[in-house]
């Protein structure tokens, strides 16, 4: 008998999937912006963390995993305090990137991402 092992993210990656997606079921707008990068996929590396989120946006929400064996569209490398800053910051704000953030890739969709991310009511 064989045994299948699923690769699993850790709990806490899925409590924040599952938030991210409750506040997207109230916000039809956002979530309809979101279905533009339906089978695009969304870097994100913290710098000093061994870790790197991998973002799958669609109509449905968000599925955030651990793990892709492809290759992202966009890779952005930052701290986990800039990634907050990044994606909480109103659109009112021009703060711009850290000097300490990257992004590699498609820039204009990390952009997208971002302001819907920030449109989220």
């Amino acid at each position: 008998m064989t045994a299948v092992v699923e690769k699993k993210s850790p709990i806490w990656i899925k409590h924040i999937e599952s938030l991210i997606n409750k506040a997207l079921e109230l916000d039809e707008e956002t979530r309809y912006a979101l279905s533009q990068f339906d089978g695009k996929v969304i870097a994100f590396e913290f710098i000093n963390t061994q870790m790197a989120l991998f973002i799958f946006p669609s109509l449905q929400g968000v599925q955030i995993e651990t793990e892709h064996d492809g290759k992202p569209d966009v890779w952005i490398k930052g701290t986990p305090g800039n990634f907050i800053k990044m994606l909480t910051a109103s659109r009112e704000e021009t703060v711009g990137l850290p000097a300490d953030m990257q992004i590699m890739g498609d820039i204009g969709l990390a952009q997208r991402f971002q302001d819907i991310m920030q449109s989220i009511d």
